[in-house]
């Protein structure tokens, strides 16, 4: 210490000999100095040091095992029609989530984010409200479940870091880089302020629901159709229902909040059995597929909520019921697929391309969707060899990549995000995929679910997924696809450094 000078020298005890000190100036600054600052004691601890305690379990590890078990469950889980399908869910929308069942009842239920109690966000995780309850555990009724319960992967004697593991894995599983904004989105500090996802069960199908007051979409659709969700629509703001494939081969829109119908288009010749709206801050529009074979593009007035009586532009060139449409004013594209062809036509009514490359002639195009930038996705299934393909083409209709799905792997619902980079697909198969849509490699496999997947819907945000099925549940999963971007931008990097290297190898060999 005194070779250090730890202290300044006059902290120490008999460091100094006051009495000694003549100068009665210099004495009396010595006893300010002592008064002011005190002195260093000689001895701190009159008893042994306590022993450090063992070593705790790796927080780290922990921590990442419950980011990935949480991005893995789901968030949030509601019965919406018990055994009836959940044939279409909307984006969120300031009115909130629309959900429309096959039987034709829609409900709105609240989302967004919620203070709870401190103790409910340290034990965060999913949450089911099977019935519309005050929540409870997946796979039970009534009082909510801690995570431990849900997952079963804690153990006792990492009960004590259950609180810090779920604070950072609620991070991840929220998005921890998603982009701000929106109804879903979330502060990296949030989750410790005590926020947690909900979902509010519309009032009209929580508990038992009463038949007389449950909201109706009009008049029964026709027998010949199928429902899906190729049948509705939503407008953005979520004031109005698009409806097709009623028997008179109109497409109706209803009011949201009132169930009150506000128009009916009527010009095609057959039933309707697909629709698409698409809005940009200069352009909205609806296109409408038909048995008639035809495509018709209609212009939508945001602001009345009213589509024009007459279509801006009539689509021809299939030669069979139209089984799909896609529409995007981003683009200025509509891609339309039936049983015979896959076609792709400007805004306007110009034909542009068949989709022809790497398909057979008679190749059915079940799901069709538009990326950001003009890429179209589309799932095919080849009659001839049962194969079930999905498949990545330019606004060209220049095959990217394509993947031959197993014969089990019928899907139901493909959505495409804003940027156009990822894929989320389900089907019959009980399970949620997100898709690197230029490779079509499978980034993240969500847990399986209680029925095949209906319908599928992103969040504005992009921070969750919205996910109806056939057994009448709506799911909710985290997707942080900030994430994925940069696994996937990292695992791109490696692949082009090791192509690098090679190369510049091989060069190296040769060299004599």
């Amino acid at each position: 210490v005194e070779a250090f000078n730890t202290f300044y020298y006059l902290t120490y005890e008999d460091s100094v000999d006051i009495d000694a000190i003549a100068d009665p100036v210099m004495r009396r600054a010595v006893e300010q100095q002592i008064s002011s600052f005190g002195q260093t004691p000689s001895q701190l601890l009159t008893e042994p040091h306590p022993r450090r305690h063992p070593p705790s379990p790796d927080l780290t590890a922990l921590t990442l095992a419950a980011a990935s078990e949480l991005l893995y469950q789901p968030r949030w889980r509601v019965t919406v029609t018990q055994g009836i399908p959940v044939a279409y869910v909307s984006r969120p929308t300031p009115q909130g989530v629309v959900t429309v069942s096959s039987n034709q009842v829609y409900g709105i239920h609240r989302c967004g984010w919620r203070n709870v109690p401190k103790h409910v966000v340290a034990h965060g995780g999913a949450r089911d409200e099977a019935g519309g309850g005050t929540g409870g555990g997946l796979g039970g009724d009534g009082g909510s479940a801690p995570l431990s319960q849900v997952t079963g992967f804690f153990s006792n004697a990492q009960s004590s870091l259950l609180s810090a593991a779920t604070t950072v894995s609620s991070r991840v599983a929220s998005g921890l880089s998603s982009v701000g904004g929106g109804l879903n989105s979330i502060s990296n500090g949030d989750s410790d302020r005590g926020l947690s996802f909900h979902l509010d069960l519309d009032h009209t199908l929580a508990g038992v629901p009463d038949p007389n007051n449950l909201r109706r979409l009009g008049e029964p659709f026709s027998q010949r159709l199928a429902v899906s969700q190729h049948c509705y629509s939503c407008s953005p703001d979520g004031r109005t229902v698009f409806c097709c494939g009623y028997w008179d081969n109109t497409v109706k829109l209803y009011a949201t909040d009132s169930g009150r119908h506000l128009q009916s288009l009527h010009l095609h010749r057959d039933v309707v059995t697909a629709m698409s709206v698409s809005v940009t801050p200069r352009m909205a529009r609806v296109a409408t597929g038909s048995r008639d074979s035809t495509v018709m593009v209609w212009a939508f007035n945001v602001k009345k909520q009213r589509v024009g009586e007459v279509p801006v532009a009539v689509l021809f060139g299939h030669q069979a019921p139209v089984t799909c449409v896609s529409v995007s004013c981003a683009s200025k594209l509509v891609v339309s697929g039936s049983a015979t062809a896959c076609l792709v036509h400007s805004i306007d009514g110009e034909f542009l391309r068949s989709v022809t490359e790497g398909v057979g002639p008679a190749a059915h195009t079940l799901l069709t969707c538009l990326g950001s930038k003009g890429t179209i996705v589309a799932y095919l299934q080849e009659p001839g060899t049962k194969q079930n393909k999905l498949a990545l083409y330019t606004q060209n209709a220049r095959l990217l990549t394509m993947k031959i799905l197993p014969p089990s792997a019928h899907l139901l619902a493909v959505r495409a995000t804003g940027r156009g980079d990822f894929v989320v697909a389900g089907g019959v198969q009980r399970t949620v995929e997100v898709r690197h849509t230029h490779s079509l490699a499978r980034v993240h496999t969500f847990a399986k679910l209680d029925g095949a997947v209906t319908s599928i819907a992103l969040a504005t945000d992009e921070s969750h997924v919205f996910v109806g099925t056939a057994a009448g549940s709506l799911y909710v999963f985290a997707t942080p696809f900030e994430r994925w971007r940069a696994e996937v931008e990292g695992d791109r990097t490696e692949q082009i450094t090791a192509a690098n290297t090679g190369g510049a190898d091989a060069a190296q060999s040769q060299i004599p």
